[in-house]
């Protein structure tokens, strides 16, 4: 726990249970996970969650993502990401 936000450690934990959740199912995630919990708390959790689909969409992605096949026509190899 912080000085500045003794809610931290909850949000921490919180947060990191729900990030990689569809936004749909964070949203009944928080419902759920929240209640009983100052409203500040819930409101930071889905600042951090909305910031973090910002950067997963401005990221590119990794190479794994990438289809790697070959040309039908000149049969080169290409690489679709």
């Amino acid at each position: 726990m912080t000085d500045s936000d003794p809610y931290q450690d909850r949000i921490d934990e919180l947060f990191a249970q729900a990030k990689d959740l569809p936004p749909e199912e964070q949203t009944r995630f928080l419902d759920a996970a929240c209640q009983g919990d100052p409203p500040q708390v819930r409101l930071k959790l889905e600042s951090l969650l909305a910031a973090d689909r910002q950067r997963k969409l401005a990221d590119p992605p990794p190479p794994e993502a990438a289809v790697r096949l070959n040309c039908p026509h000149c049969h080169n190899p290409i690489e679709l990401v």
